[in-house]
């Protein structure tokens, strides 16, 4: 099977996935996301803490409930200052957003819900990024839809930035293919 091939199996499992079964997995991924962020603020005790998310396309993993959770009450936590930014396709780049609130966000490219003109630019070292894909490998790989935007994003913010990847447990594979130019997660969470 080639990459090609490989991609569409595993976008027509996850969207053949039952919309029951992908709110209870989202909830359940996201409660992860919020202990592992949880964990990360009791470790590193950071003033700021900025996360780059995603809004979900089709059947990917929502993370509205970690999102609500910052924008309503800073997660519980008063010390720290947490921030979202989202990306947004401009020609062929990628770059992310400021946002802190769903009033903040437009239909953009591919359909993909994006951050609004007037939402600020966010590019800052060190942030906790939480990456959609169509496949994770048990390794910590990833595979997008094919167009590279994360990858030419992260290609040079690799090592300034905590990539964890976000996916059901049937989007993991011991068969992805990659590439030179892949960039690995930190980790995967998943249900």
């Amino acid at each position: 099977m080639n990459k090609s091939e490989f991609r569409k199996k595993y976008i027509t499992l996850r969207n053949n996935l039952d919309k029951n079964y992908v709110n209870e997995a989202s909830n359940s991924i996201s409660e992860s996301v919020i202990q592992y962020i949880d964990t990360y603020i009791k470790k590193y005790d950071p003033k700021e803490l900025y996360i780059y998310g995603y809004m979900p396309l089709g059947n990917e993993v929502s993370l509205f409930k970690v999102f609500d959770g910052i924008w309503e009450n800073n997660l519980g936590h008063n010390g720290v200052s947490i921030y979202t930014a989202f990306p947004k396709i401009e020609s062929r780049t990628m770059k992310f957003y400021f946002a802190n609130s769903y009033d903040n966000f437009e239909p953009g490219h591919f359909g993909v819900t994006e951050p609004k003109k007037d939402c600020k630019l966010c590019d800052v070292k060190n942030p906790l990024v939480l990456v959609p894909g169509v496949a994770f490998s048990k390794s910590c790989y990833r595979m997008g839809y094919g167009r590279g935007y994360y990858d030419r994003y992260f290609e040079k913010r690799r090592f300034d930035s905590i990539l964890l990847g976000i996916a059901f447990k049937e989007q993991l594979s011991d068969e992805l293919i990659t590439d030179i130019y892949d960039v690995p997660m930190h980790k995967i969470i998943t249900n």
